[in-house]
């Protein structure tokens, strides 16, 4: 039996668009995948320019920011799965 042993950490930034995503292979630490991905309407501040503060708003940003994000998370998990067979 195949064993995967991996984190996926996504780190989105609702002020640019972006989602930063890594996979690491939890028993050797090592990075196996990095990649970035951009939402289509781009990125949002809150009041003032800080960070927003809003829920509804923030909620609609990263809404689309994870929706950019799903195609980038599957072609990694895909060549992760392919490196293993």
């Amino acid at each position: 039996a195949q064993r995967y042993r991996y984190i996926l950490r996504v780190a989105m930034e609702p002020s640019t668009g972006t989602a930063d995503v890594v996979l690491i292979d939890v028993g050797s630490g090592a990075v196996m995948a990095t990649a970035r991905a951009t939402s289509p309407i781009g990125g949002e501040r809150g009041f003032w320019g800080g960070r927003i503060g809003n829920t509804a708003q923030r909620n609609r940003v990263t809404y689309e920011i994870a929706q950019a994000t799903l195609p980038v998370v599957e072609d990694i998990l895909r060549g992760a799965a392919q490196r293993q067979r």
